[in-house]
């Protein structure tokens, strides 16, 4: 049977919109990437590994082939979206929030798959919080103390409903952190200003050498060995003439010492003991003289307790003190 040309010209002419219509209504999880896309023969390889699974509704083993796939793609828009679509249907809303952001900020305007990502990333926001972190330095920024990234940052971070802590640090500024209470589908914008601590006073050199001045010598312990030593200079000279006026009193009397009469005898042995004072005298002036000068040259240190007596005995002389 042979049917007119007409008749194959108006069937083709039926067949091209349903065609058409079909590519347009390709089911969820067969995004390919763009001829731009930068991919690698074993990435192009899981990717496609992980679509097949994705249209069998494996979800978990299609997720695992996306997330090696863009492990060797970090750059494919096709990869970050197939993967964001296939974390939404295992419930995990944040980490498809973040692969979602990520292809939305690599596509271009008209790419044709930009706007269903668009929606898919509306939709897992919804359930998760966002926090819009910017600073006035580049800075190190943490939630609940892990590290996910550095300002200026290229997409929002998100998070699951609840309470969060977000810290903001840089070395040589003031730390920044405030706890948050997010909740679903809410957006927080942060805007944090570091600022560099005050400086720490310094103390002058005028300050300084004032509060280390040594204290002034102690001349106390001086003045009094010499102290001593002129109540010893004293005492020898008192004593000693004593001794003389004895002695020669026992002279006057007996004109020779050693057949003086024992009435004499008694003035013989005080003309003695006061010969001793008198050389214990002058050796106490002697070596308080000594000790003075030696004080003097080399000072004690000043000293709030000083105390100082002198003790004069029938046969000795003694200083007692603490310096």
């Amino acid at each position: 049977m042979h049917l007119p040309r007409t008749f194959f010209i108006a069937s083709l002419m039926l067949a091209l919109p349903v065609a058409t219509a079909t590519a347009q209504q390709a089911p969820a999880g067969t995004a390919s990437p763009a001829a731009e896309d930068p991919m690698s023969d074993k990435a192009r390889e899981l990717f496609n590994e992980g679509k097949k699974l994705f249209r069998d509704g494996k979800y978990g083993p299609a997720e695992a082939s996306f997330e090696a796939a863009w492990a060797l793609a970090l750059k494919s828009k096709g990869i970050a979206a197939n993967l964001g679509e296939c974390e939404m249907r295992l419930g995990k809303n944040r980490e498809a929030a973040e692969h979602l952001a990520i292809s939305v900020r690599l596509a271009q305007q008209d790419d044709p798959q930009r706007a269903k990502t668009v929606a898919n990333l509306a939709a897992v926001k919804a359930k998760i919080g966002t926090l819009n972190v910017s600073a006035n330095v580049s800075a190190e920024v943490l939630v609940d103390g892990k590290k996910v990234g550095d300002t200026p940052l290229l997409d929002p971070i998100f998070v699951e409903p609840g309470k969060v802590k977000v810290r903001v640090r840089q070395e040589g500024y003031t730390s920044w952190e405030k706890e948050l209470d997010v909740a679903a589908g809410q957006e927080v914008p942060l805007d944090v200003k570091l600022e560099k601590p005050a400086p720490i006073p310094t103390v002058t050199a005028t300050t300084s050498a004032t509060a280390t001045a040594p204290p002034p010598p102690n001349r106390v312990p001086s003045y009094v060995a010499f102290g001593v030593g002129g109540v010893g200079l004293l005492l020898g000279a008192i004593t000693g003439g004593a001794s003389l006026a004895a002695f020669n009193d026992v002279r006057t009397a007996c004109g020779d010492l050693a057949h003086c009469p024992e009435t004499q005898r008694g003035a013989v042995s005080t003309g003695g003991t006061l010969a001793d004072l008198s050389t214990a005298g002058f050796v106490v002036a002697g070596v308080g003289a000594a000790v003075g000068v030696t004080l003097w040259l080399v000072p004690i240190g000043r000293s709030s307790s000083t105390r100082a007596a002198v003790s004069v005995g029938p046969s000795s002389i003694s200083v007692k003190g603490a310096f």
